[in-house]
């Protein structure tokens, strides 16, 4: 995948990596909202763990296409670059939420990926309670 310019695009009101990916540090498993989230974001995001520094959201960075309707938290989706060694790489989709990736607009976007890279989606199997899906 070629890396894109930075974007001018910001998180605004999107934690879901806080509720999606798994934190090492902090034991937390997929799906499980970290402890230290809260209405302005992270309450510990200068000091927060390596796991979630070394996250570069995708969407963010400006990986993604679309305008905010794209954003994690209206999408449905968190994607993220992996490297697969050797110089290869893959984007991993995880749901923010069961079933996001049969809606429409998340499963158009995921054909369209996948005709330029391999993409793997990691399904939301289970709801913890710790989903967060904005209206």
């Amino acid at each position: 995948m070629t890396p894109l310019p930075l974007s001018t695009r910001a998180c605004g009101s999107c934690t879901a990596c806080c509720t999606v990916k798994r934190i090492v540090e902090l034991a937390l498993p997929q799906w499980t909202r970290c402890p230290h989230e809260c209405a302005a974001g992270c309450n510990v995001y200068a000091a927060r763990p390596p796991t979630c520094r070394a996250y570069n959201c995708s969407w963010l960075l400006g990986d993604i296409p679309g305008d905010e309707r794209q954003r994690p938290d209206r999408l449905g989706l968190i994607f993220d670059v992996v490297d697969e060694g050797c110089g290869a790489q893959s984007l991993v989709a995880w749901e923010v939420w069961p079933g996001a990736s049969y809606d429409r607009g998340p499963a158009r976007l995921l054909a369209a990926l996948r005709q330029q890279a391999t993409v793997t989606l990691i399904p939301h199997v289970t709801d913890t309670g710790g989903s967060c899906r904005e209206s």
